[in-house]
């Protein structure tokens, strides 16, 4: 049976996998039509980072809005560096640490939290 540990690390390398297949696909994409999805690339890469700055008490910063794919490209290279990162430290202690979801009083485990990125 895979732990806990284990299945947050899968999930999250598997996050990265889809991510860059949408990169990749979106690599054919007119800078116009880019533009038109520009929003959403912001948004799944804003996601990963909130989420990583709240799991590991760092700075979430400015918001990110990649001008072109290239930009995303890079972007989300450092977001995966930094996920990677914190897959490879995770405990079963780290993960049954509870957070605070979406400024509400409502309370998850970060192990339930990760299916947010």
């Amino acid at each position: 049976m895979t732990s806990i540990v284990e299945q947050t690390r899968l999930l999250l390398a598997f996050n990265e996998w889809a991510n860059e297949r949408i990169l990749s696909a979106a690599e054919g994409l007119t800078p116009e039509q880019y533009g038109e999805l520009r929003d959403q690339f912001a948004h799944m890469l804003g996601t990963g980072r909130w989420w990583h700055a709240k799991w590991t008490g760092g700075e979430y910063g400015a918001h990110v809005m990649p001008r072109t794919i290239a930009d995303a490209r890079d972007a989300y290279a450092r977001s995966h560096d930094d996920l990677r990162a914190f897959a490879a430290s995770l405990t079963d202690t780290e993960l049954a640490r509870s957070e605070r979801w979406w400024g509400t009083e409502k309370e998850l485990s970060v192990a339930d939290l990760v299916v947010q990125v």
